[in-house]
């Protein structure tokens, strides 16, 4: 019970809750922009497709370790599967 505590979003706080489910819509909407199904994009990171429907709906805390690959796959930025915005420049100027 406590390896399945250690991923169980009730383990989490209200940020990291929010967190990972907007991860999970952005991994579900990258991969349906790209075609895949759940279970095709399972297949090719090696997981059930069930464990990555959890993903997609947060039930599951997604591994860092997956980002690379999913980043590869999806064919997009490790930043933009988090959330990230490119900084912007400063407005302020120094005298």
């Amino acid at each position: 019970m406590e390896i399945i505590n250690k991923y169980n979003l009730g383990t989490m706080n209200e940020r990291d809750e929010v967190f990972f489910l907007a991860l999970g819509v952005r991994i579900a909407e990258a991969r349906k922009s790209k075609g895949l199904t759940q279970r095709k994009l399972a297949e090719m990171l090696g997981i059930a497709q069930q464990t990555l429907a959890h993903y997609e709906v947060a039930r599951l805390k997604l591994s860092a370790s997956f980002l690379p690959e999913l980043s590869r796959i999806l064919d997009c930025t490790i930043d933009e599967l988090l959330g990230m915005e490119e900084k912007k420049e400063s407005s302020l100027q120094y005298k």
